[in-house]
């Protein structure tokens, strides 16, 4: 595989995309039964969606030291950004179902480390759509934000995922396709590590205990649902969110136009020009969002050069280097149009992304 068919979840024009109507009770009449497991996915066992708007968990077989020793080296150096075969057909949910609803609102501030860490500095010059290299580690934001590992049928790959602030300050969150294929399986294997660059890991490598993705992306793959949520093992007594600090976010809120947003990445590659870059060391744009002009898309949009890799990343509302936190309001889901595209796409995050928290935030 060429590093140029490595992408986000959808690299999709318009020309491949065909919508199919359908209703709210052909979502939930999809048997679980009827998927058949597939290399290294994980079916969900039994899920009983109670709602479209619901979440769908899965527990990690493997065991802690199971992934530690899988993940060797060598394997660390092979994975490769996220890469997927471009959907074909894409299915909208019915008018009365809206993706990424508003409502009820919830506002959750930050957390600095409890170590000791540097004071990051302002950059000289934003990066606006082309992005540039986060220049300081060891200090907040990028303590809270890293590289996650996983195996999934065509191999091992990373995406981006950040903690954030949760009451078992052991939750992090990343795309919905970096968690399943949105065809009722699950991937296996993760391992995050917050605040990597180069071959430096300064708080260490977590396991995933349990993970949690919307229903409709789950069994349909709709981007405005591309988001997931991960409790991670307690690894030696500690808790990453007490380590590295965490984001906050607001959940359920009918902004769509946010501004001075900071999104982070580990792509491999950028847009406008194609170019390879190195995906050891996270980047970052910075720019406004607004509403897909398509309603049915419900994403929010930036202008971000960031390619394969940077799936999952943050988008930060109101960072604060001083205190080295945000708000976490959308996370990288995919690029619209082809490969010389700036329109970088993430799912609004509504009531279905607060549901998809609460299953995760108290798990221990």
């Amino acid at each position: 595989m060429t590093q140029r068919r490595i992408g986000l979840r959808a690299r999709i024009s318009m020309r491949r995309i065909v919508f199919v109507s359908v209703s709210a009770a052909v979502l939930l009449a999809v048997p679980a039964s009827a998927v058949a497991d597939a290399g290294s996915l994980r079916p969900a066992g039994n899920p009983s969606p109670a709602s479209v708007f619901g979440a769908i968990g899965h527990t990690s077989t493997e065991t802690d030291a199971q992934v530690r020793a899988f993940w060797t080296p060598q394997r660390l150096h092979e994975a490769v950004a996220y890469p997927v075969t471009p959907a074909t057909t894409t299915v909208s949910p019915p008018a009365s179902l809206p993706a990424g609803p508003a409502g009820p609102a919830v506002s959750v501030p930050g957390s600095s480390p409890t170590v000791k860490t540097q004071s990051a500095q302002v950059p000289a010059v934003l990066p606006g759509a082309r992005s540039k290299v986060w220049p300081n580690h060891v200090a907040a934001p990028a303590t809270t934000i890293g590289k996650l590992f996983f195996r999934a049928p065509h191999g091992l790959a990373w995406c981006t995922a950040t903690v954030i602030s949760a009451p078992n300050n052991n939750t992090i969150w990343t795309a919905g396709h970096c968690v399943s294929d949105g065809h009722r399986h699950f991937y296996s294997d993760w391992l995050f590590v917050p605040d990597s660059w180069s071959v430096y890991r300064p708080f260490g490598t977590w396991t995933a205990y349990k993970e949690y993705v919307p229903d409709l992306w789950f069994n349909l793959s709709l981007h405005g649902y591309d988001f997931a949520a991960i409790a991670l093992r307690v690894r030696s007594g500690q808790r990453v969110e007490n380590l590295t600090g965490s984001q906050g976010f607001k959940f359920g809120s009918g902004t769509w136009d946010w501004k001075g947003l900071y999104a982070f990445g580990y792509p491999s590659e950028v847009f406008d020009p194609l170019r390879p870059v190195n995906g050891s060391l996270m980047r970052y744009c910075t720019g406004n969002a607004w509403k897909s002009a398509f309603s049915i898309f419900a994403q929010e949009n930036l202008h971000c050069d960031m390619g394969p890799g940077a799936s999952g990343g943050p988008w930060l509302q109101d960072l604060q280097l001083s205190r080295g936190w945000g708000y976490l309001v959308a996370d990288t889901s995919n690029h619209y149009g082809d490969d010389n595209s700036l329109n970088m796409r993430g799912p609004h995050l509504g009531s279905t992304a607060l549901a998809v928290y609460n299953a995760v935030k108290n798990l221990p």
